[in-house]
C-alpha cells in the first residue's frame, strides 16, 4: 500500500513521528529501542488507516447494494429481494454498531440501557449518586463559598 504518496497521510504520518519522539526521545531509552518501537507505531497506524478504508469501502458497497435492489423491489416487489434487503440493512447496522461500541469503549462514562422498570430505576440510582459526588459550592482560601 502506498499511504505515504497522500499528502493527508503523509502529514499524519509526520505528526505521529513527531508526536512519538517528543514524549519518547529522553536518555533512558536506547537509540535501538527507540528506532524499533517507532517502527511498531507506524505499522499499527499504517493497519488502522488500512482497516477503517477498508470498513469504509464495505459500507459504500452494502448501500450501494441496498439502493440498488431497493429500486428493484419497487418495481417488482418480490419476497425474495425484499429479504436480501432486509439482510444487507442488517450487515450496515452491525457495522454501524461496532464503530458506537468502540466510541462507547473510549469514553469514560458508564451507559446503562433497558426498557423495564427496573432499569430505570438503576439509572436513577446511578444519576443521583453521581449528582451526590458533584461539588455545588467550594470555599475559598479567604473564607468566601462560590455558587
Amino acid at each position: 500500500m502506498r499511504l505515504l504518496t497522500y499528502k493527508d497521510k503523509l502529514a499524519e504520518t509526520e505528526d505521529t513521528i513527531k508526536h512519538y519522539l517528543d514524549t519518547n526521545d529522553t536518555p533512558e531509552v536506547s537509540v535501538a529501542t527507540l528506532w524499533e518501537s517507532l517502527k511498531a507505531v507506524i505499522r499499527g497506524q499504517s493497519i488502522a488507516t488500512r482497516l477503517n478504508k477498508a470498513r469504509q469501502e464495505k459500507c459504500q458497497q452494502l448501500e450501494d447494494d441496498i439502493t440498488s435492489l431497493a429500486v428493484t423491489q419497487g418495481r417488482t416487489a418480490s419476497l425474495v429481494v425484499r429479504r436480501q434487503v432486509t439482510t444487507l440493512r442488517k450487515h450496515l447496522r452491525a457495522l454501524d454498531w461496532d464503530k458506537a461500541d468502540n466510541a462507547l469503549l473510549r469514553t469514560r462514562q458508564k451507559y446503562y440501557s433497558g426498557n423495564n422498570k427496573a432499569c430505570h430505576l438503576l439509572a436513577h440510582r446511578l444519576w443521583v449518586q453521581a449528582a451526590g459526588q458533584r461539588m455545588a459550592e467550594l470555599q475559598l482560601p479567604d473564607g468566601t463559598w462560590t455558587c
